[in-house]
């Protein structure tokens, strides 16, 4: 089973049909888009999909900074939904039990501080999903994906009391950062270890040198 997170920049580099070949070639069986937008239509690749609320609900909204089609997160999915779980701020997080070919997963597709983790609003935003994690993590297999702004196999971007909030976390609920060692990379496909138990990952990247988005895309295929 393959599962993906890419952070499409808003589209900013207005390259719609760019961006959906990508994830079309990708053939994942669940991918999360963060910072995305209507633009992108997975409909005829992914049957069953969810996504954070409308911005335009939102006071950012309201200053200019988003546009009507955006939102923050959308789970694109081959298999089913099961159940949805409430978030901390249901315009950052959305929370869906899926019901894949290796057992029902919790997906949490997510950003973690939507400014950036130097900004004064990243601690709070982390502390709050942090208590999400804690309380999801005691349902059964959770994976934790999205855009973290953190790396944690370098120092290219971090700080360090949210790197060690983030470890500490997945730590205490057993929970594996598939994409740690991915340099440069702050968006991340994190596992409960239990599900990973007897079974082999590989990863891959796409968009390395940043021509269709800001960030990297990232996959995890678990065999």
């Amino acid at each position: 089973m393959k599962i993906a997170t890419w952070n499409i920049e808003r589209l900013i580099k207005r390259k719609e049909i760019e961006v959906v070949e990508a994830i079309t070639f990708l053939n994942a069986d669940i991918i999360v888009l963060t910072e995305t937008s209507a633009r992108i239509n997975l409909s005829n690749i992914y049957k069953y999909h969810w996504q954070t609320k409308e911005l335009t609900q939102e006071k950012i909204f309201e200053e200019g900074f988003y546009k009507a089609d955006e939102n923050r997160v959308t789970i694109w999915s081959k298999f089913p939904g099961y159940r949805e779980f409430d978030t901390f701020n249901n315009f950052t997080s959305i929370c869906q039990e899926i019901e894949t070919s290796i057992g029902n997963i919790i997906i949490y597709g997510t950003i973690i501080g939507i400014e950036g983790n130097r900004n004064k609003s990243f601690l709070p935003d982390l502390e709050c999903q942090l208590k999400d994690f804690d309380r999801l993590s005691q349902e059964l297999n959770l994976c934790i994906i999205g855009d973290l702004n953190i790396t944690f196999s370098d120092g290219e971007y971090f700080t360090k009391e949210g790197r060690s909030l983030l470890m500490d976390n997945f730590n205490k609920n057993k929970l594996i950062n598939l994409t740690a060692e991915v340099p440069k990379n702050v968006d991340h496909i994190i596992l409960s270890g239990l599900l990973l138990e007897q079974k082999s990952i590989n990863w891959l990247i796409w968009n390395g040198t940043k021509i269709l988005s800001d960030h990297i895309g990232v996959m995890i295929e678990i065999k």
